[in-house]
């Protein structure tokens, strides 16, 4: 399915719809960052770079 364009965005979902989505989408966010961080990993480290930004 091709992606829309954004003229387009908003005439694709109702207005309802859109709430709804818009809740859902927020109710999610808050579930995942009401969880635990269990790497406590910098994201730099993750991604595995130095204090210096070179690739390790």
């Amino acid at each position: 399915m091709p992606v829309p364009r954004d003229k387009d965005l908003n005439t694709r979902i109702p207005t309802a719809e859109q709430a709804q989505v818009v809740a859902r989408v927020l109710e999610l966010a808050r579930q995942a960052s009401s969880q635990p961080v269990l790497d406590l990993r910098t994201p730099e480290q993750v991604l595995g770079y130095d204090d210096h930004g070179i690739p390790v």
